[in-house]
């Protein structure tokens, strides 16, 4: 049903971060990573100083083992006030 709601949001306001952000959570819940990515990467587009974009696109390609530029999304999300990201930074960017 959330997907459904996301969906219609973005049809309706196709540059509502939030929507992007959330509905990319939901495809990472579905192990629909590449359509996370998508959405993760146009949610940075639309607000690239938000660290949410970042955090959630560094964690998952970390799972595709894309480690490079997970640390760049994650350095990135600690930059812009994420502190959460710290944790993943020292684990998989040392």
């Amino acid at each position: 049903m959330a997907m459904i709601d996301f969906n219609r949001a973005i049809k309706y306001n196709p540059k509502y971060f939030s929507a992007y952000l959330q509905r990319g959570v939901l495809f990472v819940k579905q192990n629909k990573n590449d359509k996370a990515i998508k959405d993760f990467q146009k949610a940075i587009e639309l607000e690239p100083t938000n660290p949410g974009g970042y955090l959630n696109l560094g964690s998952v390609l970390i799972v595709e083992k894309k480690t490079n530029e997970a640390c760049e999304n994650l350095k990135k999300a600690k930059k812009y006030g994420d502190n959460r990201a710290q944790k993943l930074i020292s684990e998989y960017c040392n």
